[in-house]
Protein backbone atom coordinates (compact mmCIF):
# COMPACT_ATOMS: atom_id res chain seq x y z
CA UNK A 1 0.00 0.00 0.00
CA UNK A 2 1.32 3.44 -0.97
CA UNK A 3 0.68 6.62 0.41
CA UNK A 4 1.76 10.03 -0.51
CA UNK A 5 1.73 13.89 1.41
CA UNK A 6 0.74 16.56 -0.75
CA UNK A 7 0.58 20.03 0.28
CA UNK A 8 -0.12 23.52 -1.65
CA UNK A 9 -0.34 27.20 -0.85
CA UNK A 10 -3.64 28.41 0.34
CA UNK A 11 -2.88 31.89 -1.80
CA UNK A 12 -4.43 33.74 0.69
CA UNK A 13 -7.79 31.92 0.11
CA UNK A 14 -9.42 29.43 2.67
CA UNK A 15 -7.65 26.49 3.08
CA UNK A 16 -11.43 24.27 2.28
CA UNK A 17 -10.75 25.72 -1.01
CA UNK A 18 -7.40 23.98 -1.42
CA UNK A 19 -8.73 20.99 -0.01
CA UNK A 20 -10.90 20.98 -2.18
CA UNK A 21 -8.89 21.26 -5.32
CA UNK A 22 -6.56 18.39 -4.45
CA UNK A 23 -9.09 15.96 -3.78
CA UNK A 24 -10.59 17.36 -7.26
CA UNK A 25 -6.97 16.39 -8.74
CA UNK A 26 -7.12 12.62 -7.60
CA UNK A 27 -9.81 11.43 -5.19
CA UNK A 28 -13.13 11.86 -7.08
CA UNK A 29 -15.02 10.12 -9.79
CA UNK A 30 -13.51 11.83 -12.20
CA UNK A 31 -9.83 11.24 -10.98
CA UNK A 32 -9.98 7.90 -9.06
CA UNK A 33 -6.71 7.60 -7.90
CA UNK A 34 -6.10 7.45 -4.38
CA UNK A 35 -8.67 7.99 -1.41
CA UNK A 36 -7.77 10.95 0.13
CA UNK A 37 -7.47 12.13 4.38
CA UNK A 38 -6.69 15.52 5.83
CA UNK A 39 -3.13 15.69 7.36
CA UNK A 40 -2.91 18.37 9.69
CA UNK A 41 0.08 19.75 10.19
CA UNK A 42 0.88 22.46 13.61
CA UNK A 43 2.32 25.78 13.73
CA UNK A 44 5.95 25.05 14.11
CA UNK A 45 8.95 27.52 14.87
CA UNK A 46 9.96 28.03 11.77
CA UNK A 47 13.71 29.87 12.57
CA UNK A 48 15.78 31.67 10.24
CA UNK A 49 15.98 30.59 6.20
CA UNK A 50 19.92 29.28 6.32
CA UNK A 51 18.34 27.12 9.62
CA UNK A 52 15.24 25.62 7.47
CA UNK A 53 17.63 24.54 4.45
CA UNK A 54 19.91 23.08 6.41
CA UNK A 55 17.47 21.75 8.07
CA UNK A 56 15.64 20.04 4.68
CA UNK A 57 18.69 18.21 4.08
CA UNK A 58 19.19 16.67 7.14
CA UNK A 59 15.36 15.71 7.31
CA UNK A 60 15.79 13.32 4.50
CA UNK A 61 18.33 11.65 6.12
CA UNK A 62 16.31 11.16 9.53
CA UNK A 63 13.60 10.09 7.73
CA UNK A 64 15.26 7.29 6.35
CA UNK A 65 17.26 6.35 9.57
CA UNK A 66 13.82 6.02 11.40
CA UNK A 67 12.05 4.23 9.02
CA UNK A 68 15.26 2.04 9.08
CA UNK A 69 13.95 1.32 12.84
CA UNK A 70 10.80 0.96 11.96
CA UNK A 71 11.41 -1.86 9.67
CA UNK A 72 14.01 -3.75 11.96
CA UNK A 73 11.26 -4.17 14.14
CA UNK A 74 9.24 -5.37 11.16
CA UNK A 75 11.69 -7.91 10.27
CA UNK A 76 12.02 -9.21 13.98
CA UNK A 77 8.37 -9.62 14.38
CA UNK A 78 8.27 -11.48 11.15
CA UNK A 79 11.37 -13.60 11.01
CA UNK A 80 11.39 -14.59 14.89
CA UNK A 81 8.10 -14.98 15.14
CA UNK A 82 6.74 -15.48 11.98
CA UNK A 83 4.09 -13.26 11.94
CA UNK A 84 3.10 -10.47 9.40
CA UNK A 85 4.02 -7.05 10.56
CA UNK A 86 0.05 -5.78 9.80
CA UNK A 87 0.05 -7.66 13.47
CA UNK A 88 1.52 -4.29 15.08
CA UNK A 89 -0.34 -1.37 15.54
CA UNK A 90 0.51 2.10 16.37
CA UNK A 91 -1.20 3.19 19.81
CA UNK A 92 -3.78 0.34 19.68
CA UNK A 93 -5.10 0.15 16.16
CA UNK A 94 -3.43 -0.37 12.39
CA UNK A 95 -0.56 1.30 11.24
CA UNK A 96 -2.44 2.59 7.92
CA UNK A 97 -5.30 3.64 10.11
CA UNK A 98 -2.96 5.75 11.85
CA UNK A 99 -2.13 7.01 9.12
CA UNK A 100 -5.01 8.19 7.97
CA UNK A 101 -5.91 9.60 11.20
CA UNK A 102 -2.90 11.58 12.02
CA UNK A 103 -2.78 14.06 14.46
CA UNK A 104 0.27 15.50 15.76
CA UNK A 105 1.35 14.45 19.68
CA UNK A 106 1.75 17.84 21.00
CA UNK A 107 2.43 16.28 24.48
CA UNK A 108 5.61 14.04 23.22
CA UNK A 109 6.26 16.67 20.87
CA UNK A 110 5.87 20.10 21.96
CA UNK A 111 5.63 21.93 18.59
CA UNK A 112 6.70 25.50 20.44
CA UNK A 113 10.24 23.88 20.47
CA UNK A 114 12.91 25.01 17.99
CA UNK A 115 12.51 22.03 15.17
CA UNK A 116 16.13 21.32 15.08
CA UNK A 117 15.89 20.20 18.73
CA UNK A 118 12.45 18.60 18.13
CA UNK A 119 13.67 16.81 15.44
CA UNK A 120 16.95 15.82 17.48
CA UNK A 121 15.17 14.71 19.85
CA UNK A 122 12.72 12.06 17.64
CA UNK A 123 15.41 11.15 15.98
CA UNK A 124 17.21 10.51 19.43
CA UNK A 125 14.38 8.82 20.80
CA UNK A 126 14.34 6.79 17.40
CA UNK A 127 17.91 5.60 17.67
CA UNK A 128 17.45 4.56 21.54
CA UNK A 129 14.85 2.09 20.19
CA UNK A 130 17.23 1.00 17.91
CA UNK A 131 20.15 -0.03 19.80
CA UNK A 132 17.84 -1.11 22.48
CA UNK A 133 16.38 -3.73 19.68
CA UNK A 134 20.13 -4.66 18.58
CA UNK A 135 21.05 -5.60 22.52
CA UNK A 136 17.58 -7.79 22.58
CA UNK A 137 18.04 -9.39 19.22
CA UNK A 138 22.06 -9.91 20.40
CA UNK A 139 21.32 -11.21 23.66
CA UNK A 140 18.00 -13.39 22.36
CA UNK A 141 20.54 -15.08 19.77
CA UNK A 142 23.47 -15.71 21.86
CA UNK A 143 20.93 -17.96 24.15
CA UNK A 144 19.36 -19.35 20.90
CA UNK A 145 22.88 -20.70 20.31
CA UNK A 146 23.52 -21.95 23.24
CA UNK A 147 20.38 -23.73 23.07
CA UNK A 148 21.10 -25.53 19.47
CA UNK A 149 24.83 -26.48 21.09
CA UNK A 150 23.26 -28.40 23.74
CA UNK A 151 20.58 -29.71 21.80
CA UNK A 152 23.68 -30.60 19.04
CA UNK A 153 25.59 -32.47 22.14
CA UNK A 154 22.57 -34.16 23.21
CA UNK A 155 21.32 -35.31 19.48
CA UNK A 156 24.29 -35.75 17.68
CA UNK A 157 26.40 -38.63 16.50
CA UNK A 158 28.96 -39.90 18.98
CA UNK A 159 31.76 -38.08 17.19
CA UNK A 160 30.33 -34.68 18.55
CA UNK A 161 27.45 -35.84 20.82
CA UNK A 162 28.25 -35.09 24.88
CA UNK A 163 29.01 -38.61 25.82
CA UNK A 164 27.71 -38.49 29.22
CA UNK A 165 24.44 -37.46 27.50
CA UNK A 166 24.68 -40.70 25.15
CA UNK A 167 25.57 -43.53 27.09
CA UNK A 168 24.15 -44.52 30.65
CA UNK A 169 25.29 -46.79 33.14
CA UNK A 170 24.27 -50.20 31.52
CA UNK A 171 26.79 -49.38 28.84
CA UNK A 172 29.31 -48.22 30.39
CA UNK A 173 29.06 -50.93 33.18
CA UNK A 174 30.55 -53.62 30.11
CA UNK A 175 33.47 -51.19 29.44
CA UNK A 176 36.65 -52.11 30.94
CA UNK A 177 38.13 -48.56 32.34
CA UNK A 178 41.63 -48.45 33.49
CA UNK A 179 43.25 -45.46 35.01
CA UNK A 180 47.11 -46.08 36.99
CA UNK A 181 50.23 -44.52 37.06
CA UNK A 182 50.98 -45.67 33.30
CA UNK A 183 48.00 -46.73 31.85
CA UNK A 184 44.27 -45.27 30.77
CA UNK A 185 41.74 -45.55 28.85
CA UNK A 186 40.52 -43.18 26.06
CA UNK A 187 37.42 -43.19 23.85
CA UNK A 188 37.83 -43.33 19.70
CA UNK A 189 34.57 -41.74 17.91
CA UNK A 190 35.34 -43.31 13.82
CA UNK A 191 32.60 -43.00 11.16
CA UNK A 192 31.08 -46.46 10.73
CA UNK A 193 32.52 -47.10 7.35
CA UNK A 194 35.90 -47.02 8.87
CA UNK A 195 35.37 -49.98 11.44
CA UNK A 196 37.63 -52.22 9.32
CA UNK A 197 40.36 -49.78 8.93
CA UNK A 198 40.44 -49.24 12.41
CA UNK A 199 40.29 -52.33 14.33
CA UNK A 200 43.23 -53.31 11.86
CA UNK A 201 45.59 -50.35 12.75
CA UNK A 202 44.48 -48.85 16.00
CA UNK A 203 47.54 -51.04 17.40
CA UNK A 204 50.32 -49.57 15.20
CA UNK A 205 48.61 -46.25 14.54
CA UNK A 206 51.72 -44.21 15.89
CA UNK A 207 54.71 -43.54 13.01
CA UNK A 208 57.30 -46.29 14.99
CA UNK A 209 59.97 -43.84 13.73
CA UNK A 210 58.94 -41.21 16.18
CA UNK A 211 57.70 -43.07 18.74
CA UNK A 212 59.07 -46.68 20.05
CA UNK A 213 56.22 -48.71 19.72
CA UNK A 214 52.51 -47.90 19.98
CA UNK A 215 51.05 -46.58 23.21
CA UNK A 216 47.95 -48.74 22.21
CA UNK A 217 47.37 -51.68 24.46
CA UNK A 218 47.36 -54.67 22.43
CA UNK A 219 43.90 -56.30 22.41
CA UNK A 220 42.40 -53.49 24.67
CA UNK A 221 39.84 -51.52 21.70
CA UNK A 222 36.51 -52.55 23.05
CA UNK A 223 32.96 -50.91 20.89
CA UNK A 224 31.34 -49.31 23.87
CA UNK A 225 28.11 -48.01 21.56
CA UNK A 226 27.00 -47.56 18.03
CA UNK A 227 25.03 -45.25 15.94
CA UNK A 228 23.66 -44.65 12.25
CA UNK A 229 26.66 -42.92 11.52
CA UNK A 230 29.49 -43.95 13.79
CA UNK A 231 31.12 -46.23 16.01
CA UNK A 232 32.79 -45.68 19.44
CA UNK A 233 35.46 -47.53 21.37
CA UNK A 234 37.37 -47.79 24.52
CA UNK A 235 41.07 -47.90 24.15
CA UNK A 236 43.71 -48.59 26.67
CA UNK A 237 47.20 -46.46 25.79
CA UNK A 238 50.15 -45.31 27.99
CA UNK A 239 50.45 -42.10 29.55
CA UNK A 240 52.48 -39.64 28.79
CA UNK A 241 54.34 -38.37 25.49
CA UNK A 242 52.44 -40.95 23.59
CA UNK A 243 48.89 -39.21 24.11
CA UNK A 244 49.65 -36.37 21.55
CA UNK A 245 51.09 -38.39 18.78
CA UNK A 246 48.27 -40.78 19.52
CA UNK A 247 45.68 -37.59 18.90
CA UNK A 248 47.51 -36.39 15.67
CA UNK A 249 47.50 -39.77 14.20
CA UNK A 250 43.86 -40.08 14.39
CA UNK A 251 43.06 -36.82 12.95
CA UNK A 252 45.37 -37.64 10.11
CA UNK A 253 43.09 -40.66 10.04
CA UNK A 254 39.36 -38.99 10.63
CA UNK A 255 39.10 -40.54 13.80
CA UNK A 256 38.07 -38.84 16.78
CA UNK A 257 39.91 -39.15 20.27
CA UNK A 258 37.19 -37.95 22.55
CA UNK A 259 37.99 -36.19 26.00
CA UNK A 260 35.75 -37.67 28.22
CA UNK A 261 35.49 -38.83 31.71
CA UNK A 262 32.26 -40.96 32.81
CA UNK A 263 29.76 -39.30 35.22
CA UNK A 264 26.52 -41.17 35.94
CA UNK A 265 25.54 -37.59 37.47
CA UNK A 266 26.22 -35.47 34.02
CA UNK A 267 23.32 -36.69 31.86
CA UNK A 268 20.36 -35.57 34.77
CA UNK A 269 22.40 -32.47 34.93
CA UNK A 270 22.89 -31.71 31.34
CA UNK A 271 19.47 -32.33 30.49
CA UNK A 272 18.12 -29.93 33.50
CA UNK A 273 20.72 -27.13 31.76
CA UNK A 274 18.74 -27.76 28.76
CA UNK A 275 15.08 -27.69 30.34
CA UNK A 276 16.34 -24.31 31.50
CA UNK A 277 17.98 -22.79 28.42
CA UNK A 278 14.35 -23.91 26.85
CA UNK A 279 12.93 -22.58 29.35
CA UNK A 280 14.97 -19.08 29.39
CA UNK A 281 14.50 -18.83 25.42
CA UNK A 282 10.57 -19.00 25.47
CA UNK A 283 10.59 -16.05 27.97
CA UNK A 284 13.03 -14.19 25.94
CA UNK A 285 11.07 -14.89 22.91
CA UNK A 286 7.90 -13.93 25.07
CA UNK A 287 9.28 -10.46 26.00
CA UNK A 288 11.19 -9.61 22.84
CA UNK A 289 7.87 -10.14 21.21
CA UNK A 290 6.23 -7.28 23.65
CA UNK A 291 8.68 -4.79 23.20
CA UNK A 292 8.56 -5.26 19.07
CA UNK A 293 4.85 -4.37 19.99
CA UNK A 294 5.44 -1.59 22.23
CA UNK A 295 7.82 -0.03 20.95
CA UNK A 296 6.93 -0.35 17.19
CA UNK A 297 4.38 2.07 17.69
CA UNK A 298 6.73 4.49 19.60
CA UNK A 299 8.72 4.21 16.60
CA UNK A 300 6.04 4.51 13.36
CA UNK A 301 4.68 7.71 15.35
CA UNK A 302 8.24 9.00 15.35
CA UNK A 303 8.22 8.62 12.07
CA UNK A 304 5.63 9.98 11.00
CA UNK A 305 5.96 13.29 12.83
CA UNK A 306 9.45 12.99 11.18
CA UNK A 307 7.66 13.38 7.43
CA UNK A 308 5.03 16.02 9.31
CA UNK A 309 7.95 18.84 10.04
CA UNK A 310 9.01 17.91 6.47
CA UNK A 311 5.97 18.86 4.90
CA UNK A 312 6.35 21.93 6.83
CA UNK A 313 9.69 22.91 6.65
CA UNK A 314 9.21 22.31 2.73
CA UNK A 315 6.01 24.01 2.19
CA UNK A 316 8.01 27.59 3.87
CA UNK A 317 10.97 26.98 1.94
CA UNK A 318 8.69 26.97 -1.25
CA UNK A 319 5.94 28.94 -0.79
CA UNK A 320 7.51 31.31 1.69
CA UNK A 321 6.49 33.41 4.72
CA UNK A 322 3.63 33.55 6.88
CA UNK A 323 3.17 29.86 6.54
CA UNK A 324 0.06 29.62 4.30
CA UNK A 325 -0.33 25.96 3.35
CA UNK A 326 -2.84 23.03 3.18
CA UNK A 327 -1.60 19.46 3.21
CA UNK A 328 -3.39 16.73 2.90
CA UNK A 329 -2.94 12.48 2.73
CA UNK A 330 -3.50 10.35 -0.35
CA UNK A 331 -4.05 6.60 0.07
CA UNK A 332 -2.89 5.37 -3.57
CA UNK A 333 -5.08 2.81 -5.26
CA UNK A 334 -3.28 -0.16 -6.30
CA UNK A 335 -1.04 0.48 -9.58
CA UNK A 336 -2.34 3.92 -9.81
CA UNK A 337 0.65 6.11 -8.40
CA UNK A 338 1.96 7.45 -11.80
CA UNK A 339 -1.38 8.44 -12.98
CA UNK A 340 -1.78 10.11 -9.42
CA UNK A 341 1.05 11.86 -9.78
CA UNK A 342 0.85 12.88 -13.37
CA UNK A 343 -2.95 14.28 -12.60
CA UNK A 344 -1.67 16.16 -9.57
CA UNK A 345 1.24 17.98 -11.63
CA UNK A 346 -1.52 18.42 -14.17
CA UNK A 347 -3.90 19.98 -11.87
CA UNK A 348 -1.72 21.38 -8.84
CA UNK A 349 1.00 22.83 -11.30
CA UNK A 350 2.57 23.49 -14.78
CA UNK A 351 2.57 19.70 -15.97
CA UNK A 352 6.11 20.48 -16.67
CA UNK A 353 7.48 16.87 -15.32
CA UNK A 354 5.62 14.98 -18.24
CA UNK A 355 9.08 16.28 -20.15
CA UNK A 356 11.74 15.77 -17.50
CA UNK A 357 14.55 13.23 -18.11
CA UNK A 358 14.23 9.51 -17.30
CA UNK A 359 17.01 9.48 -14.28
CA UNK A 360 17.08 13.40 -13.28
CA UNK A 361 15.55 14.33 -10.26
CA UNK A 362 11.67 14.48 -9.78
CA UNK A 363 10.43 17.86 -9.50
CA UNK A 364 6.65 19.07 -8.98
CA UNK A 365 5.37 22.56 -8.01
CA UNK A 366 4.16 21.35 -4.91
CA UNK A 367 5.49 19.39 -1.95
CA UNK A 368 5.09 16.09 -2.74
CA UNK A 369 6.13 13.19 -0.32
CA UNK A 370 5.50 9.28 -1.33
CA UNK A 371 6.28 6.10 1.16
CA UNK A 372 4.90 2.73 1.63
CA UNK A 373 4.24 1.99 5.63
Amino acid sequence: MSYCIVAISNDGGAPEQAYRKMQSAGACPEAPYAEMFKFEVPSLTVGTLDTLMTLSDDLVKTDGVVEQTVRKIERTTAELFDRKSSDLTVGGVPAQRYIQQFAWDSAKYPNRRPLKELVAMIAGGAAGIEEELKQLTTSFADKQAALQDAKRKSGGNLMKADLNDSLDAATMSNVNIVDTEYLKTVFVAIPKQAKENFESTIESLVDRHKVCGSPVVPGSAQLVKSDDDSLLYAVTILKGEYEAELAKACREKRFVLREFKWDPSQAAKSAMAREQLYVEVDGMKSALMRWCKTHFGDAFVAWMHIKAIRVFVESVLRYGLPVDFTSVLYKIHNGKDYQLTQKLDKSLGSGADDDIDEGAEEYHDFVLLKFEP
